[in-house]
């Protein structure tokens, strides 16, 4: 899964199992961070 906002995009692992008949989020964690791009980077200004 990805999030996305001003401050950056995450990246976010998720491990799933089902529970009492339903599947259930029993893990998550980082998977990867991007800054966001800056105004003008790679423009040489």
């Amino acid at each position: 899964m990805r999030f996305r906002s001003s401050a950056g995009t995450v990246a976010v692992a998720t491990r799933w199992r089902p529970m009492l008949g339903q599947w259930k989020v029993v893990e998550i964690g980082l998977a990867g961070f991007e800054a966001p791009e800056q105004p003008g980077a790679g423009t040489g200004g």
